[in-house]
């Protein structure tokens, strides 16, 4: 097989047929969360299902992968009674990879047909559907099954894209509390946002450096490894508490940073104590650990220290939000920063 090598269209057609199950099933792995995937085609199977998959909500999902260079109406019916008798169980999610492009005379058919077979979402994925997603989304199985090759700057970049997306998901669903209702929302969160959180403490690890859970002394800059406090997050990722900072403002709005107690601006302008704030962005979280180990039972996140030597894109500064006397917390933007003298 020589693979193709053309800005014209993938021909999908030079795959063998478990070659392109397998490449169906790459896709498929990707496409959700699953709590269990299995590939019966390649076993020899004769059921009509190839692929089946349980994802995190408990859905059941069935795939038919067929490498066709055309399709008929009595294969679309043959497809789905073959699956339909296959299985004792109610058909709720139905899937069909197909190699060839479909008209929407067929596409139609297959819907209603499998709708009158009890199946009650049934989706085609046609070689035009597949090929998009392909150069959308996975230029990686590109190469390994046509010897296409992306450029590598869109490469890292769609790559980064989907794992900050994929991160940023999973951080929601396993860090932010399920009780949250209108009111704890307005009378609590978004005065303290680290309220928002099922847990308030976590461990920041440096994924190149396992020194962990010892200290390297000699190391200059941060350890490789620390404990902080949430604070909340933003839409690039996820905040930590760092220290408390001191700010001069201006009547203007304007501020500045105190680095010093005795700095003399101190009685020029009015000071403020502030929290200081680290962004990590979800690109730099490579994985997360919920559960923690022996020394450390709370979450670890495993990141780059990248930029600076350090997880942060940028740093930033709220004044201290209570809930209490409903003090809503500020952000001092960066274009107000000036030099204040």
């Amino acid at each position: 097989m020589r693979p193709t090598k053309t800005i014209n269209r993938i021909h999908f057609s030079d795959l063998e047929p478990l070659r392109f199950e397998d490449l169906c099933l790459n896709i498929i792995h990707r496409q959700r969360e699953w709590k269990d995937i299995r590939h019966y085609g390649r076993k020899g199977n004769d059921s009509g299902i190839d692929i089946f998959g349980i994802d995190n909500n408990d859905e059941e999902w069935y795939f038919q992968c067929k490498r066709y260079k055309s399709i008929s109406s009595q294969e679309i019916e043959n497809i789905i009674v073959k699956i339909k008798e296959s299985t004792k169980f109610q058909l709720k999610n139905l899937v069909l990879f197909i190699s060839c492009d479909i008209s929407k005379k067929h596409y139609e058919h297959f819907i209603i047909f499998a709708k009158n077979q009890g199946v009650e979402n049934a989706i085609v994925w046609s070689a035009s559907k597949i090929e998009t997603e392909l150069y959308k989304e996975h230029h990686d199985l590109l190469f390994t099954y046509f010897g296409l090759n992306i450029p590598k700057e869109r490469t890292n970049s769609v790559t980064q894209l989907r794992h900050s997306l994929r991160m940023k998901k999973r951080i929601e669903k396993q860090f932010i509390r399920k009780d949250l209702d209108i009111k704890t929302i307005t009378n609590l969160i978004v005065y303290e946002p680290r309220c928002r959180f099922n847990v308030g403490e976590m461990i920041i690890r440096n994924i190149d450096n396992n020194i962990y859970p010892e200290f390297d002394e000699n190391k200059q800059g941060i350890s490789d490894w620390f404990k902080v406090e949430i604070y909340d997050l933003y839409h690039n990722g996820i905040e930590i508490y760092l220290q408390g900072s001191e700010l001069i403002i201006d009547e203007n709005g304007n501020w500045d940073i105190v680095e010093e107690d005795n700095d003399y601006r101190k009685n020029k302008y009015k000071s403020l104590r502030v929290n200081t704030v680290g962004r990590i962005p979800f690109s730099n979280i490579m994985e997360f650990d919920f559960d923690g180990d022996n020394y450390y039972p709370m979450p670890h996140l495993y990141c780059k220290f990248n930029i600076d030597e350090m997880p942060y894109e940028s740093f930033e500064y709220y004044t201290y939000g209570d809930s209490q006397k409903e003090f809503l917390p500020f952000h001092f933007e960066k274009n107000m920063r000036k030099d204040l003298k």
